[in-house]
């Protein structure tokens, strides 16, 4: 296949081994080089060429939090770097400078009359996609908030409604690669296979067993450039 290698590189940050053996995410930004949100040591900046490794500890004098607790990553076309915490998302620089700090509370509106903040446990995928940052999570579906317009999305399993998302436990989130802007997938625990969810009328359609899926737990979607979607299962890798 190309572009592939029969190669397999392990890779640990000696500075660090000791507390960043547990990744949380990665992701790639120009200049050759990767974001790596790992349990504990934070953000590491990965330099791929030379195998070098910067540490980013972000303490924004405005947040009273310890910033080495998120458990999620993306970034943005601009350079913006988008982490997902316990109680919100921040948008940040990569330095030590906040650009915006948005609630929990603007995803999920149930959030607003708990006494307690959701456990780490319950909020697993962060994505930054058609202006909407889109959250997963592993009890209360999927939500989307627009910071421009204020506009907040939000799909939840119902067993009576075949028109919801087909489980509440959401693993993954990716544009789809022909329509990005039409349409977003989500893959699922608990049996729900793989969603495809309408951007214009936020209508669902899901794909399962039933439709052909070798297996319902759909652990990581990634699209690629000729317009396919690479899909991890419980019963290998599935296109």
């Amino acid at each position: 296949m190309p572009g592939f290698t029969e190669s397999i590189e392990q890779f640990y940050p000696n500075r660090y081994s000791d507390v960043s053996k547990q990744v949380f995410g990665v992701k790639k930004i120009p200049g050759n080089k990767a974001w790596v949100l790992t349990r504990k040591a934070g953000l590491l900046l990965y330099d791929i060429p030379s195998g070098g490794i910067e540490r980013h500890p972000i303490n924004p004098p405005e947040i009273t939090f310890n910033w080495n607790d998120a458990f999620a990553l993306d970034s943005g076309r601009n350079g913006e770097l988008y982490l997902l915490y316990i109680n919100g998302v921040a948008v940040t620089n990569s330095t030590d400078r906040l650009q915006r700090f948005i609630p929990l509370s603007r995803f999920f509106e149930d959030f607003n009359t708990r006494q307690q903040l959701p456990v780490v446990e319950e909020l697993n995928v962060l994505r930054y996609h058609a202006d909407y940052f889109w959250i997963g999570s592993t009890e209360h579906g999927l939500a989307a908030y627009n910071p421009e317009t204020g506009q907040s999305l939000q799909f939840r399993y119902d067993q009576g409604d075949y028109r919801s998302i087909s489980s509440n436990h959401i693993l993954s989130i990716s544009p789809d690669p022909r329509q990005p802007q039409q349409f977003v997938w989500i893959g699922t625990n608990g049996g729900g296979g793989v969603n495809r969810i309408n951007l214009n009328d936020q209508s669902v359609r899901r794909f399962t067993e039933a439709q052909g899926l070798p297996n319902n737990i759909i652990y990581a979607i990634y699209p690629d450039r000729s317009g396919y979607l690479w899909m991890s299962s419980n019963r290998g890798i599935i296109r």
